[in-house]
């Protein structure tokens, strides 16, 4: 092989290379819902907060409002990523807000009426990574803070995160090409390795078929003039 047929076939492999890992990387992020929803692996409680991380991969503009028939509910990514659902039927008026949170621990931040009491006061839930709660409070009008749960009031906080994210959870795009096992994979770890490893991957096994092909319409062509 020539110096000149090296450097092409060297700059090709490139090219598909990086255009397989940018498409397997954009892949994971607009479907990271979907295999996160229907992996194995995964915890369930924790869909409507990947939901609020991949959230713009499921609005177009950076402030959406969407009317549903018991209320309004609004996204956004400008800043803080967040959801908020406003239940609007009969004389029932609340709101819920899932949301963003960087500060230590803190994760995730779950606005809702205190499950625990009957005057419609806001308690504010904070969440870690692994969507677990850490703390519980009702600022601005104290600083008492809760950090155990009972078994129910969990259950009412992973119920109230469902129902502020369920108009795009009940609606999440189906890819047309299924990589569940490999989002199984790249979960476990070492993600943005694995993502370069199946892209050297599938670029080799282009090469080779490309290579293949050639060999082979040789060998017809020389069978061929015989």
């Amino acid at each position: 092989m020539s110096l000149r047929k090296l450097l092409k076939q060297l700059f090709l492999s490139t090219i598909i290379s990086m255009l397989s890992t940018f498409w397997l990387y954009n892949h994971l992020g607009t479907h990271t819902v979907y295999y996160f929803k229907h992996s194995h692996l995964t915890p369930k409680k924790g869909i409507p907060f990947i939901l609020v991380d991949y959230l713009y991969y499921h609005i177009n503009p950076d402030f959406v409002e969407r009317k549903s028939e018991n209320g309004i509910f609004r996204y956004s990514y400008d800043g803080i990523n967040y959801i908020t659902y406003l239940h609007l039927k009969d004389s029932e008026n609340y709101s819920y807000s899932l949301s963003q949170v960087n500060y230590f621990n803190y994760k995730y931040k779950l606005r809702m009426p205190d499950p625990l009491k009957t005057d419609g006061e806001n308690a504010y839930y904070f969440f870690d990574r692994n969507f677990n709660p850490l703390e519980k409070t009702h600022y601005p009008s104290n600083s008492v803070k809760q950090t155990s749960f009972s078994d129910e009031e969990k259950h009412l906080m992973y119920q109230t995160t469902n129902q502020t994210a369920s108009q795009l959870l009940d609606n999440l795009p189906t890819p047309i090409i299924d990589l569940q096992w490999f989002f199984d994979w790249t979960y476990k770890g070492h993600k943005i390795v694995k993502i370069f490893l199946l892209s050297f991957l599938m670029t080799n096994c282009l090469t080779g078929i490309k290579i293949w092909w050639k060999r082979r319409l040789k060998r017809n062509s020389d069978t061929s003039s015989q």
